[in-house]
């Protein structure tokens, strides 16, 4: 090593002194533009192999591989939309007499300010429509959507609801075989743990491609009345337990022992959900073909 270091030294002395007799500078100046030159190398190098590596992941990152079940959405959603559009260019869907009829707001609803673009309904008004059949009047349907994890759904939810945990669920549970426009609406509640996050990223995620496959018929939707639960699971539990199967689990639980076991499956569960989510962003559903028939409905269907 000590070595090395030597003839690092005598190597340095000499260039210093090959550009001082060349430019004929004086040996400070000549130490300076070493050094300088030493630095803009190091900068490069350490931009070339560390740096620009870094970043060149993020920023072209290739897009994940869609799977099978990704594309069975893409194929529904595209035999849907290929169908709506042939229905209404054959027999145009007349503007309706009145919005609200296709506004979506027969519950009553409660403001949240930090999520106005969404109907919020509150425990008690679903209540009132789990123990008795008043909605029948109103709706064809009423369907519940849990958007929490495997392991929270499985741990307790409301009698009835519909699990529905990731991107795919939404597609392959409601659009596969979608409502009739002119029948009672279907009435959908969503909800995950605290209804903070998951659930109205659910819902919008199901709103948006409502929108998407209904474009040539605005403002027509399948699923016009949607809602979110207020206070979500936890909320709800705490108040009307006789409506739920099993307990609450919360998505973070630290056990007495001191154990992370449940912080583990917790932050497994999270990793999951962001892959599916960021795998669905990616797939192109414009470069999936129809699929088999099974995802095709006839045009007097709509």
């Amino acid at each position: 090593m000590a070595v090395l270091v030597a003839l690092v030294v005598v190597v340095v002395i000499e260039i210093i002194d090959m550009v001082q007799d060349q430019y004929q500078i004086r040996m400070i100046d000549a130490i300076a533009t070493f050094l300088i030159s030493l630095m803009s190398l190091t900068i490069y190098f350490f931009f070339l192999f560390l740096i620009f590596p870094f970043f060149s992941t993020k920023l072209f990152r290739p897009r994940c591989s869609p799977t099978p079940e990704d594309a069975e959405c893409a194929a529904i959603i595209r035999a849907v939309m290929h169908q709506v559009n042939e229905a209404n260019r054959i027999n145009p869907s007349p503007p309706p007499d009145d919005l609200d009829c296709v506004s979506g707001c027969m519950l009553p609803t409660i403001d949240r300010p930090k999520i106005p673009d969404l109907k919020c309904i509150s425990g008690e008004t679903l209540n009132a429509c789990l123990i008795n059949d008043d909605w029948k009047n109103r709706f064809s349907k009423l369907i519940i959507i849990d958007c929490r994890f495997d392991y929270e759904y499985e741990g307790g939810h409301i009698t009835s609801a519909i699990h529905c945990p990731e991107p795919k669920d939404a597609i392959t549970n409601f659009f596969k075989n979608p409502p009739l426009i002119d029948t009672k609406p279907v009435c959908m509640i969503f909800h995950c743990e605290f209804s903070k996050n998951r659930a109205p990223k659910m819902l919008r995620h199901l709103r948006s491609i409502d929108r998407k496959i209904n474009e040539a018929r605005y403002p027509y939707l399948f699923y016009p009345e949607t809602y979110l639960l207020d206070g979500g699971y936890r909320k709800f539990y705490s108040k009307y337990s006789n409506h739920c199967v099993g307990k609450y689990t919360q998505m973070r639980n630290q056990q007495e022992n001191g154990s992370n076991d449940d912080d583990d499956i917790c932050e497994e569960a999270l990793d999951q959900s962001r892959k599916s989510w960021k795998r669905h962003k990616s797939t192109d559903f414009s470069s999936v073909d129809f699929s088999a028939e099974t995802f095709r409905r006839s045009s007097s269907s709509f």
